[in-house]
C-alpha cells in the first residue's frame, strides 16, 4: 500500500515541503493528471520527475537519463545489461570530466557522454569525447572492462550518421528523442499536480 503525502510528511518534512513548493501554480496543468499515476506514488521518484520540470536543454536530457537509470532500466536500451551497482556523476579524469560514470555489478563500468539537441558537429565532439574519457578510465584502471555510451537528446538522437559512427567506434548509442521527452514532462506536470492535491489534503487534515 503507498504512503500518503500527509503520512509521509511525518517520515519526511524535508522531502514533504519540497514537493508542496514544487508543485506550485499547476491548474494550468490539470489536463494531463488523468495520465496513469499508479506507478509514481513513490515519493523519491516523484520528487525526481518534479524537480526536472525547469530543466531545458543538457541539462534536462541528464535528469531523464538518471530517472532512467533510477526508475525505468528497461528504457535504457541494454546499458543495465551487467546490473547497474551505482551512478557517479561529474567524475574528473585525466583529460575532462565524465558526465557519468556508471558502474556495473560485475566489476565493469561504462562512461557516458550526454548532449542535448545538439547539431551534428555537436554530435560528433561528443562521440570524440567520450572514446577519449573511455581511453583515460582504462588508463587509470588496468584490467577494467570499460564500455562507452552516448546519450543524445532531441530530435537528431536518431541521426543514420552518428547510428553508423557510433556502431563503428564500439559506443552505444542511447536516443532521448522529442517524444521521450515530451512523455517524460507530461509525466512531471501530472505528477506535480496530483501531490499539489495532496497537499492540499494533507493542510485540510492538520486543520481539523
Amino acid at each position: 500500500m503507498s504512503t500518503s503525502l500527509f503520512e509521509y510528511k511525518e517520515q519526511d518534512g524535508d522531502l514533504y515541503s519540497r514537493i508542496c513548493a514544487f508543485a506550485e501554480d499547476v491548474e494550468r496543468f490539470a489536463a494531463v493528471v488523468q495520465r496513469d499515476l499508479d506507478h509514481f506514488r513513490d515519493l523519491k521518484m516523484a520528487a525526481r520527475l518534479i524537480g526536472a520540470i525547469n530543466d531545458t536543454g543538457e541539462a534536462l536530457v541528464c535528469s531523464i537519463f538518471d530517472y532512467f537509470c533510477e526508475f525505468r532500466r528497461d528504457l535504457l536500451l541494454g546499458l543495465d545489461g551487467n546490473g547497474i551497482a551505482g551512478v557517479r556523476k561529474e567524475v574528473t579524469v585525466r583529460c575532462g570530466r565524465v558526465d557519468r560514470l556508471i558502474d556495473h555489478c560485475d566489476g565493469s563500468v561504462t562512461v557516458v557522454e550526454i548532449k542535448g539537441a545538439p547539431d551534428l558537429r555537436a554530435m560528433a565532439g561528443g562521440l570524440g569525447q567520450v572514446l577519449m574519457y573511455a581511453e583515460a578510465v582504462r588508463a587509470d584502471c588496468p584490467g577494467k572492462e570499460v564500455r562507452a555510451a552516448l546519450v543524445v537528446g532531441g530530435d537528431r538522437a536518431s541521426s543514420k550518421w552518428l547510428a553508423s559512427a557510433c556502431l563503428r567506434a564500439d559506443v552505444m548509442l542511447i536516443p532521448v528523442d522529442r517524444e521521450t521527452i515530451d512523455d517524460f514532462l507530461a509525466d512531471a506536470y501530472a505528477v506535480r499536480c496530483y501531490y499539489k492535491q495532496e497537499a492540499r489534503r494533507a493542510e485540510q487534515i492538520a486543520g481539523q
